[in-house]
């Protein structure tokens, strides 16, 4: 198990144990939506054709987003960029990858076992506030 999955699990762990429970499902979605929160039900669906990788990460997205709540209308911009950083700092532990791939997003993607979305985000993050 990788330290992303990890990751994905404690969240998820969380979410269970919270107030309401979760539910969760695979189901078909519009071909760009990896996944989706329903908040009056706590259900987060994946899309039925997400490969693992992206699983992991649409969950952990989707996760984050429970965790924060529905958000007004006129900031579901501004949250979903946090939602997606968040999830890339939670998804890639720098500290876990081996030196010598710390610069290829594709290997660390496959060390991690996560779609390659959340590396690109955490490493243009890490290089935004100059940290590894």
């Amino acid at each position: 198990m990788t330290a992303a999955h990890t990751a994905v699990i404690t969240a998820l762990h969380a979410a269970m144990e919270g107030p309401g429970g979760l539910n969760l499902a695979r189901a078909p979605l519009p071909r760009q939506q990896a996944g989706h929160v329903h908040y009056p039900t706590r259900t987060i669906t994946i899309n039925e054709n997400a490969t693992v990788p992206l699983f992991c990460t649409a969950l952990m997205h989707e996760l984050v987003h429970l965790e924060r709540g529905p958000s007004y209308v006129d900031e579901v911009d501004d949250d979903e960029h946090e939602v997606l950083y968040e999830t890339a700092r939670r998804l890639v532990p720098f500290a876990c990858i081996p030196t010598d791939i710390r610069t290829d997003p594709y290997q660390i993607a496959r060390h991690l076992g996560i779609d390659v979305s959340a590396v690109h985000l955490a490493l243009n993050l890490t290089r935004y506030l100059g940290v590894a």
